[in-house]
C-alpha cells in the first residue's frame, strides 16, 4: 500500500525520508518514486508518495509521530538559493572537471573560487601535483574533484561575479612602494 505525506515548510527530501522512515536507506528510491532528485526543492502543501519499507527504523518513526514533529532542516538561506541554484563555477573556463586560471590568480584564489573555502587547499594541491608557492600562469588548468563546498561563499561570488585574483606582480609592487616614497625613507633598499 502506498501512502502519501504533505510537504511542510523548510522540508527537504532527506528530511521527509528521516521523518517517515527513520533512516536514509531508501532516499534514492523515495526520490525516484516522486520523480525528484535528492536535492530537489520541495513545495510546501504538495504531497509525496511513500512506499512501504521493511527497513524503517520504527523507534525513530514513532518518536517523530508521537511528538508530532515535522523534520525541517532547511533555512531561509538555503531556500533563497533557489534564486541562485546549486553552485556553478565563476571561473573563466571549465573543461570537464578542470578550471583554467585567469590573470593574477594563485592556488589559494582558485581554491576559494571553486570550493568557497580553504579547507580543500591541500587536496587541490595533491590532485594537481603542485605546491602552494607556485606562481601560476594565465590559462593553467587545475583539476577539481574536491567536494568541500561553502555554498554561502560560492553564492556570494556568483551574485557579485567575484573571481579572486590576489597575486600582485613584483614589478607593480616595487613601483607602488617607490611611488609612495618608501625607498627614500630607507625602509626598502
Amino acid at each position: 500500500m502506498i501512502n502519501k505525506v504533505e510537504i511542510k515548510s523548510y522540508q527537504s527530501l532527506p528530511d521527509i525520508q528521516i521523518q517517515e522512515y527513520g533512516n536514509m536507506l531508501h532516499l534514492f528510491e523515495l526520490a525516484e518514486v516522486n520523480n525528484k532528485s535528492i536535492t530537489s526543492n520541495l513545495i510546501p502543501g504538495n504531497f509525496l508518495l511513500l512506499s512501504p519499507s521493511e527497513d524503517a527504523d520504527v523507534d525513530v518513526q514513532n518518536y517523530f509521530k508521537n511528538k508530532n514533529i515535522s523534520v525541517a532542516s532547511l533555512t531561509d538561506f538555503a531556500i533563497n538559493l533557489v534564486q541562485f541554484p546549486t553552485y556553478q563555477s565563476t571561473s573563466t573556463t571549465i573543461i570537464n572537471d578542470y578550471v583554467t586560471s585567469i590573470k593574477g590568480q594563485s592556488v589559494l584564489d582558485l581554491a576559494l573560487q571553486e570550493t568557497g573555502q580553504l579547507d580543500s587547499l591541500f587536496d587541490i594541491l595533491t590532485e594537481n601535483d603542485t605546491n602552494i608557492t607556485l606562481n601560476i600562469l594565465v590559462g593553467t588548468k587545475f583539476y577539481f574533484k574536491t567536494p568541500a563546498i561553502d555554498v554561502e561563499i560560492l553564492s556570494f561570488y556568483k551574485r557579485k561575479n567575484v573571481k579572486p585574483a590576489t597575486l600582485y606582480p613584483l614589478e607593480a609592487m616595487t613601483q607602488t612602494l617607490f611611488e609612495a616614497g618608501l625607498f627614500e625613507t630607507g625602509l626598502f633598499e
